[in-house]
């Protein structure tokens, strides 16, 4: 058994806010109803029996028969698999109508959609279960590149045409075409809807076999349309098995020899978690609830993921990366929660691999991996109990290059995900800190003594001052505030510790945003005790203090809100708990989600992407620059942070976590904030681009061309930096001088890299999307062709 070590190193939603002008409805409502295993000794852990060096025989774990006779068994598992895929194929495997795409999918966006707001009242978890497996959260993403329209872009003629045709439930696609002027399709030819690993491998036999090209479904929710490609079989994992159901899906290690275990302990982590690609995190919080709830293990655990409910739990979030919702500065992003992959191959085969090895380093918060293990499925039936786990024989590529690519290399590129395990942490209780003038402006009087006179004089104040002075200073140091709170606390005298406890999905640094204030979310009771007069020293020492000590005054008491607090000082048990409770009372109407499950938190379908083709989406902003003193630098941070708002906070110590065999871009992991800054284009021009690409080489310590964009909230037709000149900006799909979208997410180094991984797991590109990561041998193809 691996000793668990403390840990000393300091510790220190996904939402679209076009829909939050509900939210300041809700808080409104709300207000009223009022250690991982470390050593620095750089001695290698075996995963083995645990101990430092320590050569053991395999665990129970690993089959005794590792190197069974093969000898007269080929021909009969070649008339075995043939007879497999014909069945299968016979049974299964159905021609796309598109007619369906109009009648389950864009008809439900018609009935219950609002084009103002551009939301849908139909959450993803209906549109998911339309029978024909076509619908996804964003329409537009049945066309190629989610292109709303011919011309690309934010334009979105051709979807607004549809939802004002009539009678879409009976309308064919090529007369809603005709009369809106459709981009080409992005629908598959073919769908399968395998239920097994055996159904998996016989559909993906059949794409060989027939020479097609296979796209990947698991819950759609892709920016840049990745679940979906035309001509494609399409296989869609909505079936396939859920493990992580009811109070028995936790493993507890305790004494445990599991190979999972081992590495679960390693990390100083006591349990884990297996869970299907058919399944949603909703199912995967709820799993961990039922068993927090059940008091079968010894302490309450709780689980890495997403805010929205509906979005996969090992699907495309978790090959992307899989950023979270703060809850990553804390305990690492997706990937680094991992502990195992069930994947099949695009050769047939059905594989898991995991570490057995791994080294302490000294600076690094879990170990580092340094051999991976694959094992292969020799009887995959649907009945698992029989399945037969040998190490593999002749495998395509190394099983470290699996681990790596699998882990952030993008979904749908590599191998079809069938199940991922992940470990679990103590469950920490959860705040929720909302703060600015627009959320003041909903606190009832009943709820905080003395909001509504503050907001009267914050407002009236700034009325008065004709210069406008008092306004634009309160502003710049309330989005700085947030800065340094979330990424320089020691500036403001708040604890690393506190400062890496606290983060967002959907952050707004802006002082009076029409949008009201997102929620930043902590875990642990210390944020408000630090954060609270942190920004009263602030105020204090601003120019206004001294000019208006009554508009210091109210600036420096109403802020920032508990919203805990404000119901009786009772914090959320976790993630599920918060989205759950708001469901309940808050911004989606009874009826939006099905009951029971954990919602799209705040979020519904939208007719396009949050990050609109060709927009200025997914930037990393460096940890090092949000940080910096220099005067310039921190002007150039204010300037985008106080226009952008509904993006990820990063940072904390998500650039420790990784294990060293990864596929998450340098810029993402040196990342203090992931997000668009369009608004800030619009505002300052491309010059702030170019300065903000600047900086991303500055902060990020790799040779040549690091990447400056994150890959799960990618959009399509991404702008991207020129090769000539890394800090100019152009248009990727329209220059081939320009660094591709997946060169501009991996950076040539790490793009190098998987490409040559995906030339050896899969030469002849039968997992393909818009955004993936292509072959060797397609290096001179256009990305679209």
């Amino acid at each position: 058994m691996l000793p668990r070590a403390q840990h000393h190193l300091p510790l220190s939603l996904d939402i679209h806010p076009t829909y939050t002008m509900k939210l300041l409805v809700l808080v409104s409502i709300a207000l009223a109803g009022i250690s991982s295993a470390r050593s620095d000794d750089g001695a290698t852990l075996t995963a083995l029996r645990g101990g430092s060096h320590q050569e053991t025989d395999l665990p129970e774990f690993f089959p005794k028969n590792m190197k069974k006779e093969k000898l007269g068994l080929y021909e009969a598992e070649a008339e075995k698999k043939a007879a497999r895929t014909s069945s299968y194929v016979d049974d299964t495997i159905e021609e796309v109508n598109n007619d369906d795409w109009i009648h389950e999918c864009a008809y439900a966006f018609q009935k219950y959609g609002d084009p103002s707001t551009g939301r849908v009242l139909h959450s993803n978890f209906y549109l998911v279960d339309k029978p024909a497996g076509l619908c996804a959260d964003y329409l537009s993403c049945a066309f190629e590149r989610c292109h709303a329209s011919l011309d690309g872009g934010a334009n979105w003629d051709a979807v607004s045409c549809l939802m004002n045709q009539t009678a879409l439930d009976s309308t064919t696609y090529d007369e809603a075409s005709k009369a809106c002027s459709f981009p080409p399709s992005a629908l598959p030819a073919s769908i399968t809807f395998p239920k097994n690993a055996a159904e998996v491998i016989s559909a993906i036999n059949f794409a060989s076999e027939s020479g097609l090209q296979v796209s990947i479904k698991n819950r759609g929710h892709c920016y840049t349309g990745c679940h979906t490609k035309p001509g494609t079989l399409m296989i869609n994992t909505r079936d396939l098995v859920k493990y992580a159901v009811g109070a028995d899906s936790v493993v507890e290690c305790e004494d445990s020899v599991d190979v999972n275990c081992a590495l679960a302990k390693a990390r100083g982590k006591d349990a884990y978690i297996r869970v299907g690609a058919g399944q949603a995190f909703s199912d995967l919080y709820l799993a961990v609830n039922a068993s927090n709830t059940a008091g079968h293990t010894s302490k309450d655990y709780w689980v890495i993921g997403g805010g929205s409910g509906s979005v996969g739990a090992a699907g495309g979030w978790i090959t992307g990366g899989g950023i979270s919702m703060g809850l990553e500065r804390l305990e690492g992003i997706g990937v680094d929660n991992v502990l195992e992959f069930e994947l099949v191959l695009a050769d047939g085969r059905h594989v898991r691999v995991f570490p057995t090895e791994w080294e302490n380093v000294k600076g690094c918060i879990y170990p580092q991996t340094t051999k991976v293990t694959a094992l292969c499925n020799e009887n995959t039936v649907a009945d698992e109990s029989q399945w037969d786990w040998q190490p593999c024989a002749d495998l395509m590529l190394p099983p470290e290059d699996l681990w790596r690519a699998s882990r952030g290399g993008g979904g749908g590129t590599f191998a079809v995900t069938l199940s991922i395990k992940y470990h679990l942490f103590e469950m920490i209780p959860m705040r929720v800190v909302l703060s600015g003038l627009a959320i003041l402006s909903t606190v009832p009087e009943e709820a905080v003594e003395g909001s509504k006179d503050a907001f009267d004089t914050i407002t009236s104040h700034f009325e008065a001052d004709s210069t406008g002075r008092l306004r634009q200073e309160a502003s710049r140091a309330y989005t700085l505030f947030w800065i340094d709170f979330l990424y320089a606390p020691e500036k403001i005298g708040v604890s690393k510790d506190t400062s890496t406890r606290c983060g967002s999905m959907a952050i707004d640094m802006r002082f009076d945003s029409p949008l009201g204030s997102m929620p930043v979310f902590c875990w642990g009771d210390s944020v408000m005790p630090e954060l609270q007069p942190a920004w009263e020293r602030v105020v204090a020492g601003l120019d206004l203090a001294m000019a208006d000590p009554e508009l210091a005054e109210a600036l420096s008491k109403f802020m920032f809100f508990d919203l805990n607090n404000l119901h009786g000082n009772v914090p959320y048990a976790n993630y599920a708990e918060f989205a759950t409770s708001l469901d309940a009372g808050g911004p989606m109407p009874p009826g939006v989600a099905p009951d029971g499950v954990i919602p799209d938190w705040p979020g519904t379908p939208t007719y396009m992407p949050p990050n609109a083709p060709g927009t200025y989406c997914a930037f990393n902003i460096p940890l090092g620059l949000l940080k910096s003193d220099d005067y310039d630098e921190r002007d150039l941070v204010y300037k985008i942070l106080s226009e952008a708002w509904g993006e990820h906070v990063t940072g904390g110590n998500i650039a420790f976590f990784g294990d060293g065999m990864d596929a998450v871009s340098p810029s993402e992991r040196a990342s203090g904030w992931t997000g668009h800054i369009d608004e800030a284009v619009e505002k300052y021009g491309e010059q702030i681009v170019s300065d903000l690409w600047s900086a991303v080489y500055k902060y990020t310590d790799v040779d040549g061309f690091s990447g400056v964009l994150e890959y799960n909230h990618l959009c399509s037709d991404a702008k991207t930096p020129s090769k000539d000149d890394w800090s100019k900006v152009c248009s990727a799909d329209d220059d081939e001088d320009c660094f591709s979208s997946q060169e501009s997410v991996w950076g040539e180094k790490l793009h190098a890299k998987l490409q040559r991984i995906k030339s050896a797991a899969d030469p002849n590109n039968m997992f393909d999307c818009y955004p993936c990561i292509k072959p060797e041998s397609d290096l001179n193809q256009a990305m679209v062709e």
